[in-house]
């Protein structure tokens, strides 16, 4: 196997690892609104409801960043995914657990990169694979209004912090 067939295999599978965590994501959304529109269900079967598939911690944190490619997260814009998810960490401050998540997920994933926006100051957290489709890093910018909504923005170059 040569470098570039590696690679191709390794993006193949980035690519097939990031369809079926969003695949995976659908189901859980379909499966809690089964389940809200029928709570039976949960006591007939107490595997329906999901918890013990519930990710967690740095799990939950990662698949975020994962599930949004090149696409930058500030702590806030994660803690309102995991919520839209169904994923928040028991606490009264949602904010320092997933902190404290993206922080640890951040120092053993070279993939996972952390900057600072100097006009803000807000930390940011995104999800960089290694290698793109052609080898190459292609970033599209989707500008500054998508940030302020979501807490997240696609930037079109390396983070400019």
């Amino acid at each position: 196997m040569t470098i570039d067939e590696a690679r191709r295999a390794v993006n193949d599978l980035c690519k097939e690892m990031v369809a079926t965590e969003k695949r995976l994501t659908t189901l859980r959304r379909l499966l809690a609104g089964y389940l809200e529109l029928f709570p039976d269900l949960v006591a007939k079967d107490p595997d329906l409801s999901g918890e013990s598939a519930r990710p967690k911690g740095q799990e939950a944190v990662l698949r975020v960043l994962m599930d949004s490619p090149r696409t930058w997260f500030t702590v806030a814009g994660v803690v309102k995914e995991l919520a839209q998810r169904g994923w928040s960490p028991s606490s009264d401050d949602p904010e320092n657990p997933v902190r404290t998540s993206l922080t640890r997920v951040e120092a053993g994933n070279p993939d996972i990169r952390k900057g600072q926006d100097k006009d803000s100051g807000a930390v940011a957290y995104g999800y960089w694979p290694q290698v793109g489709a052609d080898g190459k890093r292609r970033l599209v910018d989707v500008g500054a209004r998508a940030a302020k909504q979501t807490g997240s923005r696609t930037l079109s170059e390396e983070p400019p912090f």
